[in-house]
């Protein structure tokens, strides 16, 4: 409701209580405003004014020309607008915006601290044994109440799930690593059996700079590729993925307008999974939003030529960078706009889907393959259309790893020799950085070709996906989603309410428009109005298209004052631009003191002649007079 003794509970656009109190500064018209008439409504025009006439009775004008004329006095209030000053609670706020609610942007708030905190969370789903310097952690999902969401996989229990084999992924370290299946199998086995290099998780420590019980894929890798391969690429997200825009809507419905925005869309297969709501009440029961805003709406006293006396709101708007807002917002003033009833510490319940390509992408061997890299998209569509693992879909698991697995190793190079360089070597580039070549004398261990050491990594994580410990999982089975509790946001309830002001002050003149941006409904109908200029000066307006909306100025055929009946052009008193009057939209007529006589024509072309009569000295009202032509 609005301060005041007025309260309007219908707060939809245009409602016609909130136009009185804009534009008369918190007041209805008294009678003093109407000449002595009863307010009855916007299209109304009061029992006194119509037919008013001068005390000498109604004079006939020029005989056979034009008929009787009636006389009309038209204030000019100076009377300045009190402040709007709006508090609504999330159902006022609702009602007040509709269906508008969603193109409201509320606060754009960065992705990286919630999908951090995401994988965290699934990276402990089953216990932090991993972090063990051991080669056969002990992995409990039932644990955690993110494990015990598990569906059980081939072999019927959690330990042959698809998210169990994620985390064995994301959780892989030098120390625990599990290469049967690969190409580094049987380097595992020599490297173990004759503690080459201290073993082969020493030897895989060594070569990534690692320590080993260090992730093979960081959080903070994987969770920029998330962002580059999974967000950017969605279209309710774009850009580069890490920032996610909230709108009103979404937080009128506790963020579960989410599920639908980021579920699967074309061919993305969507950042959240629609099985599963997401919520977060960002907005509490005390939740209250208070605005104040400067009223840009002014009544005016007009005529129209056909009726009688009538009143009109327009905006008259000095203030820039917009000078066509019904309402003026300063969004960054704590003072003008306060909200209160954020929770403290947002949190969220989500569910993050993964899919996984439906057959295997081998790594790319062979000195040819040192070209295969993603920013040389055109050789690789040439050479390897269907093999390389950087035509897959930017969102898919196996693409997620291999990126990932290049953020982190990209620049690396290493000359590793063990026993001897002859017995044992292992170059990482230099040229180029990543590449990975293993020689040992005779071959033995049966070293793998020389490839990137992210492609190779990827192959690991490949094997591993479809061979949890409770049983195999075949190729294009193992899509995975993780339902996530109270996961942290990432910003305060104190930083979101601070975030918004920007974003609603980039909206101002939406928010005004979507507030009072009918307000020409309840205009009557008038030809012209009565108002006082920037320069002090009282103009006759001639009504616009800004005033009586859509198409109004249209059903004029020349529009303006005119010294002549006929309107010539050569005899327009009226112009649009006048220095002072601080307007270049309307036909504006500026009345000196004493009588003008001029020319115009109604919406429907019918002519009239007016008689302006402007008192000297100061003037707080003005009479007209006014026939129509025979």
């Amino acid at each position: 409701m609005m301060d005041g003794s007025h309260k309007c509970y219908d707060l939809g656009p245009g409602a016609a209580c909130l136009l009185v109190l804009l534009a008369c500064g918190g007041e209805e018209p008294g009678d003093d405003a109407m000449d002595g008439g009863t307010w009855t409504g916007w299209a109304s025009t009061s029992e006194a004014d119509e037919g008013a006439t001068s005390d000498e009775g109604p004079t006939t004008g020029e005989p056979g020309e034009f008929g009787p004329e009636e006389e009309f006095v038209l204030r000019i209030d100076d009377d300045p607008v009190a402040p709007v000053v709006m508090t609504m609670n999330r159902d006022e706020l609702a009602a007040l915006f509709g269906d508008a609610a969603r193109d409201i942007l509320l606060v754009e708030f960065e992705t990286t601290s919630l999908i951090e905190h995401s994988l965290d969370a699934v990276k402990t789903a089953c216990g932090t044994a991993w972090q063990d310097d051991t080669p056969a952690p002990q992995y409990d999902c039932d644990a955690t109440e993110l494990g015990e969401t598990f569906a059980p996989g081939p072999g019927g229990t959690w330990e042959s799930s698809p998210e169990l084999a994620l985390i064995r992924i994301l959780t892989m370290t030098p120390a625990n690593a599990r290469v049967g299946g690969t190409t580094l199998a049987n380097m595992q086995g020599l490297a173990d059996a004759v503690m080459l290099g201290g073993g082969f998780g020493e030897i895989l420590a060594d070569i990534l700079g690692i320590s080993r019980t260090q992730e093979f894929i960081p959080t903070a890798a994987l969770t920029a590729v998330l962002q580059r391969g999974l967000l950017a690429t969605h279209p309710a997200i774009g850009g580069d993925g890490t920032r996610l825009r909230i709108y009103l809507d979404d937080a009128l419905a506790d963020l579960t307008t989410l599920t639908a925005k980021l579920g699967p869309t074309g061919a993305h297969p969507g950042v959240l999974d629609p099985d599963s709501p997401t919520r977060s009440e960002v907005l509490t029961a005390e939740f209250a939003l208070t605005i104040e805003a400067d009223s840009n709406l002014r009544m005016f006293e007009g005529v129209d030529l056909s009726a009688g006396k009538g009143y009109l709101s327009t905006i008259v708007d000095g203030t820039g960078p917009s000078f066509d807002d019904p309402l003026e917002f300063d969004f960054e003033d704590p003072t003008k706009l306060s909200i209160v009833g954020v929770a403290p510490d947002p949190r969220v319940d989500l569910r993050l889907a993964f899919r996984e390509h439906d057959e295997f992408v081998a790594s790319c061997t062979g000195e040819t393959c040192k070209l295969n890299l993603p920013e040389n998209a055109d050789i690789v569509q040439y050479y390897w259309p269907d093999t390389s693992v950087w035509r897959l879909d930017p969102w898919l698991i196996e693409a997620l790893v291999a990126s990932a697995a290049r953020e982190t190793y990209a620049d690396r190079v290493v000359d590793l020799c063990y026993v001897t360089c002859d017995i044992a070597r292992v170059l990482l580039g230099p040229e180029p950085p990543g590449w990975l070549r293993i020689t040992t004398i005779l071959d033995l261990g049966n070293p793998p070709p020389e490839q990137y050491v992210w492609e190779l990594l990827d192959e690991v994580a490949q094997v591993a996906l479809h061979d949890p410990p409770g049983g195999e999982i075949a190729e294009g089975e193992a899509d995975v989603a993780f339902t996530l509790r109270d996961v942290e946001i990432g910003v305060t309830g104190p930083q979101l309410a601070e975030l918004v002001r920007p974003h609603l002050q980039d909206q101002a003149s939406k928010l005004a428009a979507l507030v009072l941006g009918d307000f020409w409904k309840h205009n009557d109908a008038v030809d012209f109005y009565a108002r006082r200029g920037a320069d002090g000066v009282v103009y006759a307006f001639h009504v616009g298209a800004g005033d009586l909306g859509p198409g109004a100025e249209d059903a004029y055929a020349g529009p303006g004052f005119y010294t002549c009946p006929e309107r010539r052009p050569d005899c327009k008193a009226s112009r649009t631009a006048i220095a002072g009057s601080g307007d270049e939209a309307h036909e504006k007529l500026r009345l000196e003191p004493g009588e003008t006589v001029v020319y115009v024509a109604d919406d429907a072309g019918d002519l009239f002649r007016a008689r302006f009569d402007v008192p000297a000295g100061e003037v707080g009202a003005i009479s007209v007079r006014v026939a129509a032509a025979r």
